[in-house]
């Protein structure tokens, strides 16, 4: 029923605000809320994957495979998004650096040198788009799947399956690749703000402390 599924995506939005608040406070989002994503999400991708078998139409949009391949692409936070966005915005040295190191484990939806390396953890500055992008990423999947545009998830998936590639083989569909590359360029383009922003305190912070050394000389 339309009640029933608009429930479904509101805790959807609800389940995805959650576990990127808990990473923001340095707790492994994901398995603090394992129960949730193994007995209901997963259980509704098993529903979609038995109705494709006996013939009917799959009914759950959003389930495991819906989350991992359209919401956190490159990890948690749409890390690939944010590496893109620190390589294309950012001089910093370091965030330069850390974005490299981070550039092949996102391949593969690691992305925890991120997380602490930058960092996302406790950093009020990227909280913002750190919650913000997997929700835009899963309201807009959301979006053009009830459209139809999408084909509903049928298959299971492990959650290391690159971006692009997940897409394809869980929807069947080269539409899957197309809204991700979509969703990637919203993703960047949300980041970019708050990288600049990341990098002008850093180095008024960085002033300070030289403006601090010199009143010891």
């Amino acid at each position: 029923t339309s009640m029933a599924e608009e429930s479904r995506l509101l805790v959807g939005n609800l389940y995805t605000f959650l576990v990127h608040m808990l990473w923001l406070m340095g707790i492994h989002g994901q398995y603090s809320l394992y129960v949730i994503t193994q007995n209901y999400y997963s259980s509704l991708l098993q529903q979609n994957i038995a109705a494709v078998q006996m013939g009917l139409e799959p009914r759950y949009i959003i389930n495991s495979a819906f989350n991992s391949t359209y919401v956190c692409m490159g990890g948690t936070g749409s890390a690939l998004a944010l590496v893109i966005a620190i390589f294309y915005k950012s001089r910093d040295k370091e965030m330069r650096m850390i974005a490299k190191a981070a550039a092949f484990p996102v391949l593969f939806n690691v992305s925890e040198i991120l997380n602490f390396g930058i960092p996302i953890v406790l950093n009020p500055v990227f909280a913002v788009p750190f919650v913000l992008v997997p929700l835009v990423n899963f309201n807009i999947a959301y979006f053009f799947t009830a459209l139809h545009v999408l084909p509903v998830i049928t298959r299971h998936l492990s959650w290391t399956t690159p971006p692009f590639l997940d897409s394809y083989m869980a929807s069947g569909s080269w539409r899957g690749p197309v809204l991700q590359v979509v969703l990637l360029c919203v993703d960047v383009l949300l980041y970019i703000p708050f990288v600049s922003w990341n990098e002008k305190i850093k180095q008024a912070q960085f002033i300070e402390r030289v403006h601090h050394l010199e009143q010891y000389f």
